[in-house]
């Protein structure tokens, strides 16, 4: 995928060989189980209390980087995207404060407590919830089953270089780090390994 005037365009072709990053146990809030060689996270009635789990893999300021996480069964409030390593992963949702950036299930983008619209949503169960970082330009660009919210504009500028893959969960739900891609890789970015 070509970076062209700040947006992200095409997607090429479908990737199957590719092993992204895994959820880290050692970053995961108690109230969530790991299974799949920490590749799913889930967690069961916690209703009213968001609960997260980190990837293992940051980005680093130098890096641009390109991560799919697969909604399961999950519920309107919660929220999924990328935050930096002081992202609370129990009590606050991922957005809450200006170290996360998430899109919320019931389709509007949110950081530092302050929840917009945007083109594209919501993400829904079943979903390829796709997430590009440029660590050098602080531009994050999220998406949907091969399609870029907001026609491939960044939705956030201006990210901390330092990012992790987030899930922010509350009530039944669970979130799949999968070992292959469904997308290709954006070009000029690197998967989330």
């Amino acid at each position: 995928m070509p970076v062209s005037s700040s947006k992200l365009v095409g997607l090429g072709s479908k990737a199957t060989s590719l092993i992204q990053t895994i959820w880290n146990p050692a970053d995961t809030n108690g109230t969530i189980t790991l299974s799949s060689g920490d590749r799913v996270a889930s967690i069961a009635n916690a209703a009213g209390q968001y609960k997260g789990t980190r990837s293992v893999k940051s980005t680093d300021g130098t890096n641009k980087l390109y991560g799919e996480i697969t909604i399961g069964t999950t519920v309107a409030n919660n929220i999924f995207g990328v935050g930096t390593s002081s992202v609370s992963l129990s009590g606050g949702y991922l957005g809450s404060t200006s170290s996360g950036w998430g899109i919320q299930y019931g389709g509007q983008k949110v950081t530092n407590g302050t929840f917009s619209s945007f083109t594209g949503g919501p993400i829904s169960n079943g979903d390829i919830f796709m997430v590009a970082f440029d660590s050098v330009n602080g531009d994050l660009y999220f998406g949907r089953n091969g399609s870029w919210f907001d026609s491939g504009s960044p939705l956030f500028t201006g990210v901390s270089p330092n990012i992790f893959l987030l899930a922010s969960m509350s009530g039944t739900a669970s979130a799949t780090l999968a070992e292959s891609l469904t997308y290709a890789v954006p070009s000029g970015y690197d998967i989330w390994v």
